[in-house]
């Protein structure tokens, strides 16, 4: 006659089973994680386009919108799609809206990083050139959004903004 045994084994460390405390709070890891993973995916997006335009540059020179402003945006969307990809698995990040988060910054900076090329053309000219710069500031405005080839400002620009008024010196001479 066999045994019987009812209830969990004595020794259950022994069988792969572990006991430890269960929190009813998440870590702060995990409570703090969860969104910069997001900040992380709208960053990879970003830095894919960077990543995609300084590589169109490279390989075939010419302007930022070049002859056709749809078809680069759309080089430059793709390109950046796959960059990201790659990136992504790197710093592993996995989910639906972490892909969703790379997305809209990979759209973003499409649309957006003319911007920055205004404020650092420093920066920009070591990695790009001057004359890709320079061109880049002529043929864009600064605080707009570039979308298929055309800008359109969100905030004033520095040429629109209002002049400070000057002082004015009285005499009572």
């Amino acid at each position: 006659m066999g045994q019987v045994y009812v209830g969990p084994a004595e020794d259950s460390e022994r069988y792969g089973k572990k006991h430890r405390a269960v929190s009813v709070l998440p870590s702060p890891r995990e409570t703090i994680g969860y969104p910069l993973s997001i900040v992380g995916a709208i960053l990879i997006g970003m830095l894919a386009v960077l990543i995609s335009r300084w590589a169109r540059y490279t390989i075939s020179g010419g302007s930022l919108t070049g002859e056709d402003p749809d078809i680069m945006m759309a080089i430059d969307a793709g390109l950046a799609l796959a960059i990201g990809f790659v990136l992504k698995q790197i710093f592993r990040l996995t989910g639906k809206v972490q892909e969703t988060s790379k997305t809209i910054g990979i759209f973003a900076m499409v649309c957006i990083m003319h911007n920055l090329v205004h404020v650092w053309p420093g920066a920009f000219e070591m990695a790009f050139s001057p004359e890709w710069v320079t061109d880049v500031i002529e043929t864009t405005q600064a605080n707009s959004i570039l979308f298929r080839g055309v800008s359109f400002v969100v905030g004033e620009s520095a040429q629109n903004a209002p002049a400070m008024p000057q002082l004015i010196e009285l005499n009572y001479d």
